[in-house]
């Protein structure tokens, strides 16, 4: 899962940098394809370095806490552990579900009618 992630990432990130060529301002079909594909993949990339964050976090404070003479210091440094680890899982699950493939059918309209009828 973490390979897919720093994949999308990766594509991310050269996109970005592809949108800031001149070539591409110039080709507005490729921007709005590009700008398209960026868009799908932010919701990814924010959770994704969300996650890191915490991941880079919950490492510092599992370093630190060897080290920390003070009880207030490490008494502290365990919430914050706890809490994060407590956040992670809910973390890791919405990247499971933004990962899944996404419905073509998602970003059109629809017009449903409903009438009412004889019967129980």
């Amino acid at each position: 899962m973490f390979k897919k992630l720093d994949d999308v990432v990766k594509k991310y990130d050269e996109l970005n940098a592809l949108l800031a060529t001149p070539e591409i301002a110039t080709d507005h079909k490729r921007m709005i394809e590009y700008n398209k594909a960026i868009n799908d993949m932010e919701d990814i990339v924010i959770k994704y370095k969300e996650y890191k964050g915490y991941q880079d976090e919950l490492e510092f404070i599992k370093e630190n806490l060897k080290d920390e003479k003070d009880e207030e210091m490490k008494e502290m440094m365990l919430e914050e552990k706890v809490e994060i680890e407590e956040k992670m899982p809910t973390i890791e699950e919405d990247l499971k579900l933004l990962l899944l493939p996404k419905d073509p059918n998602d970003d059109k309209n629809v017009i449903v009618e409903i009438r009412g009828g004889a019967g129980g």
